[in-house]
């Protein structure tokens, strides 16, 4: 399923009116160009003199969490409420970041496979957090695997009741 998605847009920007939490993000000290980021709900906006990014979860985005699954059908209305909420035809956008993500249902701990997680050839293994997740990367790919359950409960972001109890 895809989950995360950052698009950029050359030479476009978002209505500022659009955007919550709209704030000056930095400011070039050599150009003094100025970037303003803000949101779309949970996608972050970065507004650049050559252009504008969006980035984030789309299933957060249509679904209000990230467990849900997004369908092929999904996908599609999900990028056209962004590009409703945006005002940007997003066949214009470069995708620069897509994310695939599952939701895995265990019967243990999900702590407890990480031990059958062996070397992957051309990637580096590298826990982190007190072995709390693992990932494995190269220059442009990486793979992780951790407890969503617990980042959302970190987050204190509503769980679906279906995912309650479970691993």
């Amino acid at each position: 399923m895809i989950d995360t998605i950052g698009v950029w847009f050359d030479k476009k920007s978002v209505n500022s009116n659009l955007l919550c939490n709209q704030q000056i993000n930095e400011i070039d000290k050599n150009t003094g160009e100025i970037t303003f980021k803000g949101n779309i709900e949970n996608l972050r906006v970065y507004q650049k003199p050559n252009g504008t990014s969006l980035i984030g979860s789309l299933t957060k985005f249509y679904f209000g969490n990230n467990l849900a699954q997004l369908s092929r059908e999904d996908i599609k209305l999900a990028l056209e409420k962004l590009s409703d909420l945006s005002h940007l035809q997003l066949n214009e956008a470069h995708i620069y970041r897509l994310d695939f993500g599952a939701n895995l249902k265990l019967k243990n701990n999900v702590t407890e496979y990480y031990s059958c997680l062996g070397n992957l050839q051309y990637y580096k293994k590298t826990p982190f957090a007190n072995k709390e997740s693992i990932l494995y990367t190269t220059t442009a790919k990486t793979l992780e695997f951790y407890d969503k359950l617990k980042e959302m409960r970190k987050k204190k972001a509503p769980i679906p009741e279906y995912f309650e109890g479970r691993n």
